[in-house]
């Protein structure tokens, strides 16, 4: 076999190195190196001090990387790191290793230093892809964070992950409100990537001060929603206020389906939107709209919008501990297989990981499985999954 491995050392400033893999050879800051056994040594020159290694960039080799590095180590990358996909990778590292260990005391976090000190130079950085810094400021979501855990516990996932937001929200409360207010246009939304990335910084901007849950921050969020010359700000906004209980929200979505319900494009990420809410009266909600004129069960499109959005994407809602979420998506299945039991068969797909949750939900998801399997009528796409996913019981 024969890998190639990119690498690049930097210093415990944050600034590159330049250094040679021989005593002879030029000085540079990045190196490829060729592994072609199972154990090699490299060698760099030109060091004073030990390095911080910034090792496969550029995804130079589709391998699964494991490395040592210290949090520290991981916040220079994160905080310094020329490479977008290492800086990104060792920020989502160091933000899910804070999130994991919110899990044991959610309602008393204490950031990590490396992390907070690391989060807050990339937040203050004057990065010229605004869209990459955008990206690496959100946090890792809960169905990732869920590959982490032994049993998972949605709510305890959610807790911790939103605990966090709103503990760097806190923390650099006013540096969101100021880049916020910094990238808000003077004029018409422009087209152009540098346009792009402002507005997906200045979003995510938003979503942390939504996290705060202060009025005056409400308010900013409607003010986006009903000045918003383009789609971006006008759905960030929507799902901000999809998240929050306040009274404006009901009017606020009305308010944009009465505008847009003419563009089926748009209508389905109204649904998506309200798909995603991690309010308490969601399952009711999403069932409510499967009766709405924008909803149509023979629509792939919108049932994905609908029905997938919930079921793949929101996993605090879906499981909720009465199994009221399975019940509703089983239903849909069940009712959609008949027509399309491809897309019937895409969303059983929500229960495959049924065994690695916490008993009450295991036992839930199970016989809701088990049900779909004795309808008389399945298809053979669902009887598949379903089947597959009951194996060895």
């Amino acid at each position: 076999f024969h890998i190639p491995v990119v690498t690049a050392l930097f210093g415990r400033d944050g600034k590159p190195l330049a250094t040679s893999c021989s005593t002879q050879g030029p000085a540079r800051h990045e190196h490829t190196l060729s592994l072609t056994e199972r154990e090699q040594h490299f060698f760099f020159y030109g060091l004073a001090e030990p390095p911080v290694a910034s090792v496969l960039r550029g995804f130079s080799a589709p391998v699964m990387l494991e490395t040592d590095h210290s949090d520290m180590e991981f916040a220079i990358l994160m905080g310094h790191d020329d490479d977008p996909f290492i800086r990104w990778d060792a920020g989502q590292h160091l933000a899910r290793k804070q999130i994991l260990a919110t899990l044991v005391q959610p309602q008393a976090v204490t950031l990590n230093d490396a992390f907070a000190g690391a989060f807050g130079h990339t937040l203050h950085g004057e990065f010229k892809d605004r869209s990459f810094q955008a990206l690496a400021l959100q946090l890792p979501n809960e169905n990732y964070l869920a590959e982490f855990v032994e049993i998972i516990e949605p709510e305890s996932l959610h807790l911790a992950r939103q605990s966090v937001k709103q503990a760097l929200a806190t923390r650099y409360r006013q540096d969101f409100f100021t880049l916020y207010r910094k990238l808000t246009p003077e004029g018409p939304s422009g087209l152009d990537s540098a346009s792009i990335g402002n507005r997906a910084l200045r979003n995510i901007c938003l979503s942390y001060l939504m996290a705060l849950g202060e009025d005056n921050v409400v308010s900013l969020t409607l003010e986006q929603l009903e000045t918003a010359d383009n789609m971006t700000d006008a759905l960030a906004a929507l799902v901000e206020l999809a998240h929050n209980a306040h009274p404006a929200r009901v009017q606020a979505l009305s308010d944009f389906y009465a505008r847009w319900q003419d563009y089926p494009l748009v209508v389905d990420k109204w649904l998506q939107v309200q798909a995603i809410s991690n309010l308490a009266g969601t399952v009711a909600n999403v069932a409510a709209l499967t009766r709405h004129p924008a909803y149509q069960g023979d629509n792939p499109n919108k049932i994905h919008a609908l029905i997938g959005t919930f079921c793949h994407a929101n996993p605090l809602c879906f499981h909720q501990p009465d199994g009221s979420g399975y019940r509703l998506v089983a239903g849909q299945i069940l009712d959609i297989d008949p027509r399309n039991p491809q897309v019937a068969a895409r969303l059983v797909s929500a229960f495959n990981l049924w065994r690695r949750f916490e008993p009450g939900r295991r036992a839930l998801m199970r016989t809701t499985l088990e049900g779909i399997r004795n309808s008389a009528t399945l298809s053979r796409d669902v009887a598949e999954i379903v089947n597959r996913a009951l194996a060895s019981e």
